[in-house]
């Protein structure tokens, strides 16, 4: 089975978006989204069905009145989980969201750290000390009750100890916690993961480190990859390559 993940951009602005997640889904495929929740309500309410998941970002920066009612919406036909952005500029309000979210059991609640990488300054990434140390202390709230999913995610992943011990990793607390230091690793983006880029373009994943394979225009062109790949990066930032099989060398 193919586990399509999409993302943005907004990928709900698409005119084909809709079309794209009933083919996979009515072929027996996972696919999920992640989402602002740009769209209408009764837009949700039509699409949720064929969803093996959403993960729907609550950005405080801009709010939308009707978000908690999208995010209901889709929880009622599938897993729906709400990445609340701690944007340090409304880092209050966020919270405020955060603490009002988690009181629904149908809904999976995690907070998104914005982080100053590679050099760069991110916007509402200027948290004070005292607010690291808050966010370090935050749960992820767990859905406490899920409806029947057409096509259930196969995404998600183990950790396996030297003994051959193993725990469930949570991709976004790892993320948030700057413990995704795979540099040196053998990873199998590619061989488990592609990533098409919204020009056709494709990558064996979405990191920075991922190889160009080749353009979807020209099926014919594309190199695919046989062998895992040595991470050079200190700092693994996308949720979906996070999950791709990874073992220290």
């Amino acid at each position: 089975r193919i586990q399509l993940a999409i993302s943005g951009g907004e990928p709900t602005l698409s005119p084909w978006f809709a079309d794209l997640v009933k083919m996979y889904s009515l072929a027996g495929h996972p696919v999920g989204v992640t989402t602002n929740g740009a769209r209408s309500i009764r837009y949700f309410e039509e699409i949720a069905p064929y969803l093996s998941y959403v993960v729907m970002s609550f950005h405080p920066s801009y709010e939308d009145p009707e978000f908690l009612a999208k995010a209901l919406a889709c929880a009622r036909s599938t897993h729906t989980t709400v990445s609340v952005m701690m944007d340090s500029r409304y880092f209050d309000r966020a919270l405020d969201m955060f603490n009002q979210l988690s009181q629904h059991p149908e809904l999976g609640v995690n907070h998104v750290r914005i982080q100053d990488w590679r050099a760069r300054t991110y916007t509402g990434s200027e948290y004070t000390p005292e607010q690291h140390l808050f966010m370090d202390s935050m749960p992820r709230v767990h859905r406490r009750r899920s409806p029947q999913v057409r096509n259930p995610s196969v995404m998600g992943a183990r950790a396996f100890d030297a003994s051959g011990l193993s725990k469930a990793l949570d991709a976004q607390q790892l993320i948030n916690q700057k413990a995704t230091d795979f540099s040196g690793w053998s990873c199998s983006i590619g061989l488990e993961s592609l990533f098409v880029r919204y020009d056709g373009g494709i990558r064996s994943g979405n990191c920075h480190s991922a190889p160009e394979l080749g353009r979807i225009q020209d099926l014919a062109s594309i190199k695919w990859p046989t062998e895992p790949i040595i991470c050079p990066q200190n700092y693994c930032d996308c949720a979906t390559d996070v999950y791709v099989s990874k073992q220290r060398i």
